[in-house]
């Protein structure tokens, strides 16, 4: 991943919580809760602040978890310090997905919430999947997801609100966002206004980001290129029919 990715990632690890992680309207933790559990040595891509890495480290021997960005390690960290969260079998570590570099080996690796869109050139996301192989064990899974390319209905270059959000300790999260279309790659600028509980405006984030729309058919055929088996396909992190469907999600064995 580039470093637009760990600038914006570190610029909003500390709201989050409140943000990106409140907008799935799936259970994509139970469906990889579901996926996971009973597996002895598991790898994260993707970490984050931990939304899905602590459920599933309750149903793992071990996890690793790998982010490109500190502070949302700090944030997940903090979360693990806690009483509530409190778990001794998670390892965090600062690393790209582009350049993994682990000794151990994993029955199961998963890049979730969408995250392979990040890789907006095909070539990235083959040898991203090829860097996994070496990491996996004989018969290991990787798990991929990713939210399903829709037809846009004219420009969507202007800003649009997309939320306001009453976070915690009073005062509110508003979000803008504005996508423009660059080829085959999205442009998505994001906007954050944070106001006290007075209502006065007290912090601006501003995030610019490219990611790369890619249809289930992709993905399945980059992971068969790459010499993996598929095993399994979900939509909306359930067994049901693609119509409709915000989100795909694609199991594969190691041949």
């Amino acid at each position: 991943m580039n470093s637009s990715v760990s600038k914006n990632y570190d610029l909003i690890a500390s709201i989050f919580d409140h943000d990106m992680a409140l907008n799935m309207r799936y259970d994509d933790i139970g469906f990889y809760v579901d996926r996971i559990n009973g597996k002895v040595s598991v790898l994260e891509v993707g970490c984050g602040t931990g939304r899905i890495s602590i459920p599933v480290s309750r149903v793992c021997d071990h996890l690793v978890g790998i982010d490109i960005s500190l502070p949302m390690l700090f944030e997940l960290k903090r979360k693990l310090e806690s009483a509530a969260e409190k778990t001794s079998n998670i390892q965090l570590i600062a690393m790209n997905a582009c350049s993994i570099a682990l000794q151990k080996k994993f029955d199961y690796i998963f890049f979730g919430f969408s995250s392979i869109n990040y890789l907006t050139q095909p070539a990235q996301v083959a040898n991203f999947l090829l860097s996994l192989k070496p990491l996996l064990k004989d018969g290991g899974c990787v798990l991929l997801d990713a939210f399903v390319p829709k037809v846009a209905n004219g420009s969507t270059d202007a800003w649009m609100e997309d939320y306001i959000r009453v976070i915690p300790g009073g005062g509110k999260l508003k979000r803008l966002k504005s996508i423009t279309a660059e080829g085959e790659i999205s442009f998505v600028r994001r906007r954050y206004e944070r106001y006290s509980v007075d209502g006065n405006l007290e912090q601006v984030i501003n995030t610019e980001s490219r990611i790369r729309p890619y249809s289930p058919e992709d993905l399945c055929r980059f992971l068969q290129e790459a010499g993996f088996e598929l095993q399994g396909t979900w939509w909306n992190y359930e067994v049901r029919a693609r119509e409709g469907a915000d989100f795909f999600s694609v199991e594969a064995r190691l041949e």
